[in-house]
């Protein structure tokens, strides 16, 4: 089965800790779509691994950032200043031909790169079972516009 696009979500543990093999296969196979024109959201710890790929920093932060915040954004129609919610204790750098979309005094809180997006708090919570978050339904609307030439397939069942 092909891929329109791939959601990498939120996780408690540290894309700066490349001990855990788990990890390391998330990041080659962010790797693998990106190189395939996949379109990929980044959600938290999806994000910190996306810029990851893409060349950025990932560091951990001072303090953790948890709860409802705000963010400064500079397209507030894609990105609305909040609230939202965060809960993370990693901070990444801008990748590299990066746009910086928003952020707070924490840093980067969303990206975007090309085909993908990326974002270091949960839009999910602002979600509705019958109504997705805006930000979701215009990632979709133009991965599936994008649509990448080269089928990329998933190498495990669980990516799908």
């Amino acid at each position: 089965r092909e891929l329109s696009f791939a959601v990498a979500l939120g996780s408690d543990a540290s894309v700066i800790d490349h001990g855990r093999r788990w990890i390391r296969h998330e990041l080659e196979w962010l790797q693998s779509a990106d190189a395939a024109g996949l379109p990929i959201l980044g959600i938290c710890f999806g994000a910190q691994a996306l810029a990851a790929v893409l060349g950025a920093r990932v560091y951990r932060l001072p303090k953790p950032e948890i709860g409802w915040i705000e963010v400064e954004t500079e397209d507030a129609e894609r990105i609305p200043g909040g609230p939202w919610v965060a809960w993370h204790e990693d901070g990444f750098e801008l990748p590299p031909l990066a746009y910086e979309l928003a952020r707070n005094a924490y840093g980067v809180q969303a990206f975007c790169h090309c085909r993908h997006l990326a974002v270091q708090f949960h839009p999910e919570f602002q979600s509705k079972p019958s109504a997705a978050h805006p930000l979701f339904a215009a990632f979709v609307a133009a991965a599936l516009k994008h649509r990448p030439a080269g089928a990329l397939q998933p190498r495990h069942k669980s990516r799908v």
